[in-house]
């Protein structure tokens, strides 16, 4: 399966998010290779990580929060509502698998 190439605009953002350049500075030939080279692996290990844990429920209740919280709610607030939905995320995954070898 061949990976998709990052665009230049994804690894100049990258590039400054990392500090590598600052804005307005453009990226050398060797930076573009490597950065386009580190997006590819970055998003393969994001790729077998979310295959890996397709099952696992605590690492979706986890990205609940942390999704919560990044989009502005409070850490307390986006723990209440990620406990209560831990019970819903628990059953349609850990449940769900256990349900199948009994």
């Amino acid at each position: 399966m061949s990976q998709r190439i990052p665009s230049l605009a994804e690894r100049t953002k990258v590039a400054i998010e990392l500090g590598i350049i600052e804005p307005g500075e453009v990226l050398t030939p060797l930076q573009q290779k490597k950065l386009a080279q580190t997006i590819q692996i970055a998003e393969a290990e994001e790729a077998d990580e979310a295959e890996a844990d397709a099952s696992d429920p605590i690492p979706l209740i986890v990205k609940v929060h942390a999704d919560l919280i990044e989009a502005g709610l409070s850490d307390l607030a986006a723990a209440r509502i990620a406990a209560a939905l831990a019970p819903d995320i628990w059953r349609a995954n850990q449940g769900a698998a256990h349900a199948r070898t009994h």
